[in-house]
């Protein structure tokens, strides 16, 4: 927030918000996959959808990420750059997200695994400022880097 509040002050005329909302779906996503993985017997798989999609399709990434397969990897799936972000609407990893919401749909998550993977919405459900679902605590998530960019311009 305090770098975003510089650039405001310096009267940088345009802050660039898309790569910080779709990283923090990324992060959002990959929690609740962990989740999904400890609680269903057949989760949707979506990381592995993603680096399918990924691999199949490789103009998004290959230029941009350097190194051995293992090094490419990590970078395609955790890099601050995130291009991940342009494989979110392929049909594959759309069904793939469908699933993993599907899944964890009907129940609470168990507080245990909340707090293990999304400490900051573990916090708001147990204030009861949020409700425990899974579209709920992923958009909660979104809404946080909103927040840092709505803070640095007021």
């Amino acid at each position: 927030p305090g770098a975003l509040a510089a650039l405001v002050q310096g009267h940088f005329a345009i802050l660039k918000v898309g790569p910080a909302l779709t990283f923090a779906f990324r992060e959002g996503v990959f929690a609740l996959s962990l989740i999904e993985q400890a609680l269903c017997p057949e989760p949707s798989g979506i990381q592995a959808r993603l680096e399918e999609a990924m691999l199949a399709d490789p103009g998004y990434w290959q230029p941009y990420y350097a190194g051995d397969a293992h090094s490419q990897s990590l970078a395609r799936r955790y890099s601050l750059s995130d291009r991940l972000r342009y494989y979110w609407a392929t049909p594959v990893v759309q069904e793939s997200f469908a699933a993993l919401l599907a899944n964890l749909q009907g129940q609470p998550i168990p507080l245990s695994l909340l707090s293990q993977y999304l400490p900051v919405q573990y916090q708001r459900v147990r204030a009861g400022t949020l409700p425990n679902t899974p579209q709920a605590v992923l958009e909660d998530k979104i809404a946080d880097v909103l927040d840092d960019y709505a803070q640095a311009c007021t």
